[in-house]
């Protein structure tokens, strides 16, 4: 990251990396929107009453997490409602991903790999040590549903997200052309063929009703951007916290718990699970073993009817 303010020093390589267990949030698009809107806010990147500049984010290609529909939603979303003048979300090609972030990462981990660690308190005082590391602890209320927030104001990028590794929106000419549109490359040589993504979904050209849960907020094409922002009050929701799961709970207080010092044992993570939870796993441990040992049965069962074919055959 660039944009981090620097008092004393010019502009370096830095690295945010957002820390949160399983039971805080998963994996996923929705999950990488939320903390990458958490920062720009946060290092105030974005500005409500202000149009920034150029503002341009490298990833790797993990489809499951970067390079989608929600992540490219959020494009054209950070353009349109006025937060930047120009932005570019570049994808690097699958086997040449390594980058600052990479280095930056072992930066992360110095003392880590050095420490016994318990809690997540620890961990993460354990992880920021590093002057090129600002460690941001991710809570359940930082994670939105991105995902059904944009799907009511753009289209999907059907069959354009694999083959292409830059996407481009630009304010002014978006404004020039009265229309929303992303510019995809296959890469940045100046020969490429630039293809071009109508953004707005159907049936948002014109004034139109949109769900607000029976609000009924309107819609129109040039006043979108500011409409889309006044929505997320109704539309853009917190998504609800997973849990940790129930078969880790189990094992962390009736494994690891006995192993860990005491002072560290009375940490949520080795709390003792509810006595239905602990009966749910013991059953399902004791089903799975009885399917494990039907399908050994099987096994041993066509085994024997095979060899017993084959004698008869010889």
């Amino acid at each position: 990251d660039h944009a981090h303010r620097y008092t004393d020093k010019p502009p370096r390589e830095h690295m945010f990396a957002h820390v949160y267990h399983e039971g805080v949030a998963r994996k996923g698009a929705n999950n990488v929107a939320s903390l990458i809107m958490k920062t720009l806010k946060k290092e105030n990147v974005i500005r409500e009453d202000e149009i920034g500049g150029e503002l341009v984010i490298v990833f790797d290609n993990c489809s499951g997490q970067n390079k989608n529909n929600t992540m490219l939603k959020l494009l054209v979303y950070l353009v349109e409602c006025g937060y930047f003048k120009d932005v570019w979300f570049v994808f690097l090609i699958v086997g040449h991903t390594k980058n600052a972030a990479d280095r930056l990462f072992n930066l992360l981990k110095i003392r880590y790999r050095q420490k016994n660690i318990y809690t997540m308190p620890v961990l993460l005082e354990q992880l920021g040590d590093s002057d090129f590391v600002t460690i941001d602890p991710s809570a359940e209320p930082d994670f939105n549903d991105w995902d059904s927030f944009l799907n009511n104001f753009y289209a999907t990028f059907s069959g354009k997200v694999k083959k292409n590794h830059i996407f481009h929106v630009n304010r002014d000419t978006m404004r020039k052309e009265n229309q929303v549109r992303v510019e995809l490359r296959e890469s940045n040589l100046d020969d490429d063929k630039i293809s071009y993504h109508q953004a707005i979904k159907q049936g948002f050209e014109t004034r139109k009703n949109y769900p607000t849960g029976g609000k009924g907020l309107k819609l129109a094409v040039n006043n979108r951007g500011t409409d889309i922002r006044a929505a997320r009050s109704t539309l853009l929701h917190q998504i609800e916290a997973p849990g940790m799961n129930v078969y880790k709970q189990v094992e962390m207080f009736k494994n690891y718990r006995p192993l860990v010092p005491p002072e560290f044992q009375g940490d949520s993570v080795y709390a003792e699970p509810d006595e239905m939870i602990v009966n749910a796993v013991k059953e399902e441990k004791v089903t799975r073993k009885r399917n494990m040992d039907d399908i050994k049965a099987t096994k041993r069962d066509l085994k024997r009817q095979l060899k017993n074919k084959l004698d008869t055959m010889v």
